[in-house]
């Protein structure tokens, strides 16, 4: 494998993306974190005789020689340098490249606590991760700092293997944190268009289902009437709900458009279920056999069941059964003039012989 293959992933991160904001009022610091940073040396990360207690002071030379072998030298981070809380936040406020802060806690103009509670609450730099600085050691500290939102607490001095260890992992969590905010935000955009336009789908049937001169209901598998909440007109949804508090029972207002009732002449106020009672007397028996072989022993691909009867009010209806995957849908219509002829002609037929 290659020396870049060996390396640690965030070496491999994209280096114009991957930008370090290191703030702090003292310019000695800032400008050991800064080459700590943006001149590291591989060995001094890897390489147990060069693990050196570097504290405040610059690199060691020897770290900085030319001829150092090519692959121990990396150029790993872009270090932005700011002395104080207020010129950071305008800073990662423009720059949305800043992939870390790394302050002290005391500084003038906006202490550190100051600079964090500012970039958690933009929605552009909420997600940066913060590492602070200070030279107050013990647990109580670094527990207060966490509580505040910071991702991590360094105490001063430090070695620049801790200071390069913490940022590689911050930078990963960051990356990850900025990859899954973007992914939900994509996914959240295709989620809102894909309900937009199954709300225009679901318009458009309805609309169809109102215009249509076909009277539509549904039922389940077991052949009971399937409720919608919008399926009746409001004055009966209401009447269904003043009969369920006299019940006991849940208001059931079914899935039926306008022009069933305008075929069937049911009651708007009575459940769907009691059709029979529409039914014209002579022909109530063999509908009630039809319908119970239409709707028995359901399955998805059972065949089409078609039959004609009268209503009450005298004119012919031909219903239709369908199955589906959630049970089935249902149609009436008025038969044809020509259906109607044929049928008169039978009947005269019926009677002459007779």
């Amino acid at each position: 494998a290659s020396d870049v293959e060996q390396l640690p992933s965030v070496f491999n991160l994209e280096k114009s993306k991957t930008v370090c904001l290191v703030v702090d009022d003292n310019a000695q610091l800032r400008s050991f974190i800064g080459k700590t940073l943006s001149n590291v040396r591989l060995g001094l990360l890897f390489a147990p005789a060069l693990e050196h207690a570097l504290t405040l002071s610059s690199l060691p030379p020897f770290l900085l020689h030319p001829s150092l072998s090519p692959h121990f030298l990396s150029a790993a981070f872009a270090v932005v340098e700011k002395s104080n809380g207020k010129e950071a936040f305008e800073y990662a406020k423009a720059h949305p490249e800043v992939s870390i802060v790394i302050t002290d806690l005391a500084m003038p103009v906006m202490s550190g606590r100051e600079l964090l509670a500012a970039l958690r609450q933009h929605p552009d730099t909420s997600l940066i991760p913060v590492i602070f600085l200070s030279a107050q050691a013990g647990s109580e500290a670094r527990v207060d700092a966490l509580l505040l939102g910071a991702d991590d607490y360094i105490v001063k001095p430090f070695q620049a293997r801790e200071l390069l260890a913490r940022v590689n992992v911050h930078l990963q969590l960051g990356h990850m944190r900025k990859e899954l905010e973007r992914r939900v935000t994509e996914r959240t955009a295709a989620l809102i268009e894909s309900e937009k336009k199954l709300k225009e789908l679901a318009e458009q049937h309805q609309t169809l289902a109102l215009v249509s001169p076909v009277g539509i209901f549904q039922c389940d598998t077991e052949g009971k009437m399937v409720v919608r909440p919008l399926s009746l007109p409001l004055s009966c949804f209401l009447r269904s709900a003043r009969r369920s508090e006299l019940t006991a029972q849940p208001p059931r207002p079914q899935f039926t458009n306008p022009r069933f009732f305008e075929i069937s002449h049911h009651p708007a106020d009575v459940p769907l279920d009691e059709f029979e009672a529409d039914v014209h007397p002579e022909d109530v028996e063999r509908v009630r056999a039809q319908w119970h072989d239409a709707i028995a022993n359901w399955r998805p691909d059972k065949p089409v069941s078609t039959f004609e009867y009268r209503y009450k009010a005298g004119n012919w209806a031909q219903l239709e059964i369908r199955s589906f995957d959630k049970g089935y849908i249902g149609s009436i219509v008025r038969p044809s003039p020509l259906f109607l002829l044929l049928l008169a002609v039978v009947v005269v037929v019926v009677v002459v012989v007779v």
